[in-house]
């Protein structure tokens, strides 16, 4: 009998934690749109697909050569927040990361030969993007016009947008990973494997915990493979409760 209520104890426990790992990850802050790139340009959250400008999905994330980066018609406002999981694999020039105003003109944000330089706010001088390197990037405009950028956690600029260059919405869509229309040669190919939007400047605590991946889940089998998961779950649940109510066998 006793190892009969083990049995049942551990088939419990092993049961919740299958649906735990089943359950949707709470969102965290306020987070409006994320894409996991080693999949698809889907948004994880429902919303707007990311557009293509000419790179591949890959095994590694979206691969794209110079020029090649991906776009989103969004209205992030004067506040917001943007984290990437990216490589370049030159970073010797000026690589256009993040551009706010749809390529019209040079101003986004850039690693200029590895540093974090916001194009033409501010800059730092210490490299911190290595060729073929995957890094973190986070960059966030806050209600009160702060600009900041993060690269592994780590601040690398916080400056005054005075003249509201931060400022982003709808009539201008977001581009990634390649450069205005006027210059078009800052830019180099990588690879992006995350992308997430947020409609608040996150604050320095909370980029701390971020390292590029997904905070929903991605389902990658078809809803048959989850219900033949439920299934068996609930055939060991039967299977434990039909052995307590089994009694012990008598010898002869």
């Amino acid at each position: 009998m006793l190892f009969h209520r083990i049995v049942g104890a551990k088939t419990r426990h092993l049961c919740l934690h299958a649906l735990l790992a089943l359950a949707p990850a709470s969102i965290a802050h306020a987070q409006t749109h994320e894409y996991a790139l080693t999949h698809s340009l889907q948004d994880l959250h429902g919303g707007t697909a990311l557009v293509s400008h000419g790179g591949q999905i890959a095994q590694d994330g979206y691969r794209f050569q110079h020029n090649q980066g991906l776009s989103l018609n969004v209205n992030l406002g004067a506040s917001w927040s943007v984290v990437l999981r990216s490589s370049f694999n030159d970073n010797r020039n000026y690589n256009k990361i993040l551009d706010l105003d749809g390529g019209r003109i040079d101003d986004g944000y850039y690693s200029h030969h590895g540093a974090a330089r916001w194009y033409d706010v501010a800059r730092n001088t210490t490299p911190v993007y290595v060729d073929g390197q995957f890094a973190v990037t986070v960059l966030t405009r806050s209600a009160d016009g702060m600009l900041r950028a993060y690269v592994n956690g780590v601040q690398q600029f916080a400056v005054l947008d005075a003249a509201g260059i931060g400022v982003q919405s709808a009539i201008d869509p977001l581009r990634f990973f390649m450069d205005d229309n006027r210059t078009q040669a800052e830019a180099s190919d990588g690879v992006v494997s995350y992308i997430g939007l947020y409609d608040d400047a996150l604050t320095a605590e909370q980029i701390a915990t971020i390292d590029g991946t997904p905070t929903v889940p991605v389902y990658v089998s078809e809803p048959a493979g989850l219900w033949s998961l439920s299934a068996a779950m609930l055939g060991l649940m039967i299977m434990g409760a039909r052995r307590r109510r089994q009694p012990p066998m008598r010898s002869l």
